[in-house]
């Protein structure tokens, strides 16, 4: 049966911090590059376009405004970097290709200065994947030569330790769990003709300080998801959770969810707390007996979710929700107007990236107006009466002029789709919807800027 706890009232209302006094927090939209992360009070992204070699730019978190551009002293690499990590006191960690590592640093700036980056170290060539940052730590995963988990130091890129995995190791992920470096990928045989799969999914442990081995546990076929949380790994197998001893294997609780045939959930975990999204719900369970601490309903998205202070942050379908992480109430929600994939946190705000890239800084506090919003969607080989609009999570349609009024009640950003699917649609190729998005302010209504959409033959 699915896990039972009282459920928390949905209304963010009932869990208003003394904190939300003052103004509303604005809510920022980026249309530009794909936002990568927080250092401080920016966040940045790749400015390709940036002189001949490209850049970092960054944007104040509190509004979205641009602060800096900077040029990168000693780069000599051109193209996108492959990876990019929040270092400490400002530095940012960044992979270009399979050859290089390095880390980027303001020296006594802070991330929104104009000044010029430079290379502060280079890790050894290699064929750099995974990598996280621990402490003061850079973790990462060298596929060659080494086919192992490498740290280095953060601050000077001194190597620290290396933890070789078996051969033909792929599809390696890394994350920390506040205890151990956690370990997940797919073993293939090292003396197989052609590529042969000997081990479906394997997780191991590993001595953030060391690297020493901790336990590592094999699956004979792929699960639904997993995660550590101290000493228990938690693994979404058919429709049940199952809570198991990471280093011995036995299992301390199965959770029957109700949902069939098989589950994938989200995780996060915080110390001996893991936080499971499902379906309908986001629950909390005691990591080392699998009891159930609270659950939150939800309609969920994805979801994605990262903890934030107090909260544990989720995207529902049409909204981004903080929940009070001992509680599960519900603190406050915002819509974004786009479903993220990514959530980036820390104490000076939040970025949300997927599809776009929104944010606004911390702590939060937002009003749900009222608002009404009204525009026209410009036609072209469609019908009106074929085309459903979406206002959110609201639905509703045309009139035959191709004008629309639908009235809808939150804070943040409202996205705003017109799409059609029609028979000679399915025969001939499918078409994207037309899209907008409005930032609700206080106006109360609103004159949505006029959508194509376009079915004519191309």
């Amino acid at each position: 049966m699915a896990p039972e706890a009282p459920a928390p009232p949905d209304t963010p209302a009932d869990a208003l911090e003394d904190e939300h006094a003052g103004p509303a927090t604005e809510v920022w939209l980026h249309e530009g590059p794909e936002l990568v992360g927080l250092v401080g009070d920016a966040a940045y992204y790749w400015d390709s376009e940036m002189g001949d070699a490209g850049g970092i730019a960054s944007i104040s978190v509190k509004d979205g405004r641009p602060l800096a551009k900077r040029a990168i002293k000693g780069l000599n690499i051109n193209g996108k970097p492959s990876l990019w990590l929040a270092g400490m006191d400002g530095d940012i960690v960044a992979s270009w290709g399979e050859s290089a590592m390095l880390l980027a640093a303001t020296g006594d700036d802070q991330a929104g200065s104009s000044s010029e980056l430079e290379v502060r170290w280079r890790a050894p060539q290699g064929r750099w994947g995974e990598a996280i940052i621990v402490d003061d730590k850079l973790v990462m995963w060298d596929f060659a030569p080494r086919q192992a988990i490498v740290a280095f130091s953060a601050r000077t890129g001194a190597e620290l330790w290396q933890a070789p995995l078996e051969r033909e190791a792929n599809g390696v992920s890394l994350d920390f769990d506040g205890e151990s470096i956690v370990v997940i990928w797919q073993q293939y045989s090292a003396t197989a003709p052609t590529p042969t799969v000997t081990i479906p999914q394997r997780v191991r442990t590993l001595d953030p300080a060391t690297g020493r081995a901790r336990w590592t546990r094999d699956f004979k076929d792929p699960t639904g998801g997993l995660s550590v949380a101290g000493e228990t790994l938690i693994v979404a197998e058919d429709s049940d959770l199952r809570f198991l001893q990471g280093s011995t294997g036995a299992l301390l609780r199965k959770v029957e969810t109700g949902h069939s045939p098989t589950i994938y959930p989200r995780f996060e975990v915080d110390g001996n707390t893991a936080y499971v999204a499902l379906r309908g719900a986001v629950t909390a369970y005691d990591a080392r007996t699998g009891a159930v601490a609270w659950t939150h309903p939800i309609e969920l998205d994805g979801p994605a979710m990262t903890l934030s202070g107090e909260h544990l942050l989720v995207s529902g379908a049409h909204v981004l929700v903080a929940l009070d992480r001992a509680t599960g109430r519900r603190a406050w929600e915002v819509s974004l107007g786009f479903s993220p994939y990514r959530l980036e946190a820390n104490d000076r705000g939040v970025v949300a990236i997927g599809g776009g890239s929104a944010g606004f800084s911390l702590p939060a506090r937002f009003e749900p107006e009222r608002a009404t919003l009204r525009g026209e969607v410009e036609l072209r080989c469609v019908q009106a009466d074929a085309v459903q609009l979406r206002v959110g999570p609201i639905i509703t349609k045309l009139d035959s002029q191709g004008r629309y009024t639908a009235s809808i009640e939150t804070a943040g950003i409202v996205r705003i789709s017109a799409s059609a699917e029609t028979e000679l649609d399915l025969e001939r190729q499918a078409h994207f919807p037309a899209v907008e998005r409005v930032a609700l302010d206080g106006a109360g209504t609103y004159d949505v800027p006029t959508m194509l959409l376009d079915h004519c033959d191309r």
